[in-house]
């Protein structure tokens, strides 16, 4: 019989399972309200289910209305085509593209022979309206919101406004299997995640969010979070991982969701995103207030150890502001979690040392703090940065083939920068893992010998790094062949 409607969540390339494959929000959001309706609907995850080929086959049926598929610019375009190749295989319907890539690239994302429609935005009231239209052959024309084709030229529709965040329904978790999306995250095997807001008004000039939220936040109630939380703790979560761009736009929601929190006594823990520059303006109180509600892990974007870069990319905040919020976590007992980039536009080599020095003292000067390691600007489409770099010489990928080979360990296709310098941002994205030994024996260090390993070669690195010797790296090869093979 099949499924009114079939949806694919494709694999990022990064994909572990307890590490890194947490829950579909994307797909779970884009349809719940087509869900609500009554419609039959399929969630096929291809980072969990290894038969998904077969899985998608047999939820085609002579009423399929759609293929949902769900992209972020980057490796994960690799698998959202592959699952548009094998639905045309089988099915006369059309397949619909939502999520970040396409909603910045609609025309470019239309091109492809494989996909019919584009979703541009949030999607959860527009996907119902076009299922909708589907099923009585309606006009898409007067859908706002959506690209689709005309005798295959793209036509894009008027923009949507937003829906009231407050009016969606509750996410469908009866379409996916809660257990596999537990991840193991602050000491805990039970962490499952959780988005309690959209957007973000800061003006970085490399985030898609002025293109995708319009630079604008929206947030549930705190009485709704707090519900939400006793949803995942049914299911046995002990810990949430708050996946908000900024969680922390409206401190007073924030606020009467802590003491909602403390006055239920759940003893849930929270990870979630937080600005430097907040953190280092808020009061001692305020901190230790989210440590009291149970927030034991913040995920700051640095970004940058170089002032002249952190205002090049618009990014508003300063080293010592990094600096005070890290002292202030380290008072609090909340552990921070810094990521950096490199490989922007007008950076050089003085600026990428800048960083690297910074990453080893704020992990010298708080030893709970743990760092990713140092990833490689993606120019995302029509940001302000992407525009910047097309100046500087970097020509766009012409289709969506080419904007799947896109990593954050990869920056041979900038054209702002030499060859010479490309290479090395790679070396480093691989050789930075391991600034942080502890977190990398966490996740690698399964025997005593590999945390040995671990251990040697973490103090090799950080040599390295803080007399800003990178020349000579043969082990990248080996990273390189390992990353395949863990995350194939």
């Amino acid at each position: 019989m099949g499924y009114d409607v079939v949806t694919f969540f494709p694999s990022t390339g990064l994909d572990k399972p307890g590490a890194s494959v947490g829950l579909p929000l994307a797909l779970l959001h884009a349809v719940s309200l087509v869900d609500k309706a009554g419609y039959r609907v399929r969630i096929i995850d291809q980072r969990v289910d290894k038969e998904w080929r077969e899985t998608l086959r047999k939820s085609i049926g002579r009423n399929t209305l759609c293929l949902g598929v769900s992209s972020m610019t980057g490796t994960q375009i690799k698998g959202a085509l592959e699952a548009s190749r094998l639905f045309k295989k089988h099915s006369k319907a059309p397949v619909v593209w939502g999520g970040i890539h396409p909603s910045l690239a609609p025309r470019q994302t239309l091109k492809n022979k494989h996909i019919d429609i584009a979703v541009i935005g949030e999607g959860e009231a527009v996907f119902l309206e076009l299922v909708n239209a589907l099923r009585d052959n309606g006009d898409l024309s007067s859908i706002k919101g959506i690209g689709f084709k005309n005798r295959g030229k793209p036509i894009i529709t008027e923009a949507r406004d937003f829906e009231e965040i407050e009016a969606m329904p509750e996410l469908p978790y009866h379409l996916v299997n809660v257990e596999n999306y537990f991840l193991n995250l602050y000491q805990s095997k039970k962490t499952l995640s959780l988005l309690s807001g959209k957007g973000c008004p800061h003006q970085c000039a490399y985030c898609y969010n002025h293109i995708f939220n319009k630079s604008i936040w929206r947030g549930i109630s705190p009485e709704r979070l707090l519900a939400r939380v006793k949803k995942l703790a049914s299911f046995g979560a002990k810990t949430i991982d708050l996946v908000d761009d900024n969680f922390f736009v409206n401190p007073k929601r924030v606020e009467e969701f802590c003491r909602l929190m403390i006055k239920a006594d759940l003893k849930v823990k929270f990870l979630t995103n937080a600005r430097a520059d907040f953190l280092a303006r808020a009061d001692l109180k305020y901190i230790r207030m989210l440590y009291k509600a149970g927030f034991r892990e913040l995920f700051i974007g640095v970004e940058s150890g170089s002032n002249r870069v952190l205002k090049l990319i618009k990014k508003n905040t300063t080293v010592k502001q990094a600096l005070k919020a890290n002292r202030r976590l380290k008072q609090t007992g909340i552990k921070p979690v810094y990521s950096f980039m490199a490989g922007f536009p007008g950076e050089t080599l003085e600026d990428v040392n800048k960083t690297i020095r910074l990453m080893i003292r704020l992990a010298d000067e708080n030893p709970e703090a743990s760092l990713t390691s140092l990833k490689v600007f993606t120019p995302y489409p029509g940001t302000e940065l992407y525009n910047t770099c097309i100046k500087h010489g970097f020509k766009p990928p012409a289709s969506l083939e080419e904007w799947s080979e896109f990593d954050y360990n990869s920056s041979m296709r900038h054209g702002w920068k030499s060859k010479a310098y490309n290479a090395l941002l790679e070396n480093l994205s691989y050789t930075t893992y391991f600034l942080d030994k502890r977190t990398m024996q966490s996740h690698l260090g399964d025997n005593a010998v590999l945390r040995m390993f671990i251990s040697a070669y973490s103090s090799i690195v950080r040599l390295r790094c803080k007399h800003s010797f990178y020349s000579f790296t043969p082990e990248i090869s080996l990273m390189k062949y390992l990353k395949k093979r863990m995350f194939r």
